[in-house]
């Protein structure tokens, strides 16, 4: 019953990433800005990948500055971003592995960065895996050592969407979202928006 739940909640993920990446194709997602503390984001990232993390053993360590000020930001789409990016790190970090979490404000942008101590990727492939429809890389736990990056694309094989969706996201926020990896030392997936995105958003009536 473990094994047929997990597998649904896979399944159910492959489809909202499909769905979500066609939307962004269409034009039919909105950024509905509001005011946003990126601790309550964290707190849904916290619940969404606790078990995980949990059952690999894996240290997630977080430091966001208590005196962060709030910011303009579609909140849902935001720890859609946050839940994939470390989800990813954590499928592929071994187990007894490390994610640090930070986020700082750098030239009046919010950047967050994952990093995690997985297999790392070539920096040649990177872009293979935040572009829509491309073949994912095997799933560590059927694969043989060192394949996979520490944020691999989606939930695993049969999607290759989970890096684009959150890479249009950030884009859809006027930010973006980057990956730096070395083979064998581990990921770090960056993403940033203005934290003044209410203003820049403005266009006249």
């Amino acid at each position: 019953m473990e094994d047929i739940h997990r597998s649904s909640l896979h399944l159910m993920k492959r489809i909202s990433d499909l769905l979500d990446m066609s939307q962004i194709d269409a034009g039919g997602i909105d950024v509905n800005l509001e005011e946003t503390q990126l601790n309550d984001v964290m707190e849904e990232v916290i619940v969404m990948t606790l078990m995980q993390a949990s059952d690999k053993d894996i240290d997630v360590e977080f430091d966001i500055p208590p005196n962060l000020l709030g910011f303009s930001a579609d909140s849902r789409l935001l720890a859609q971003v946050l839940i994939n990016l470390v989800a990813n790190s954590i499928k592929f970090t071994p187990n007894g592995g490390r994610i640090d979490i930070t986020a700082a404000i750098e030239r009046q942008n919010l950047v967050v960065r994952v990093r995690d101590t997985g297999s790392g990727i070539e920096q040649t492939e990177i872009s293979r895996f935040t572009t829509p429809g491309v073949e994912p890389l095997p799933d560590p736990a059927t694969a043989g050592p060192g394949s996979g990056p520490g944020t691999g694309p989606g939930t695993g094989p049969g999607t290759g969407l989970g890096l684009s969706v959150c890479k249009s996201i950030m884009e859809m926020h006027l930010g973006g979202m980057a990956i730096d990896s070395v083979p064998g030392e581990g990921t770090c997936a960056t993403i940033w928006l203005p934290t003044n995105l209410n203003i820049l958003n403005r266009r006249p009536s």
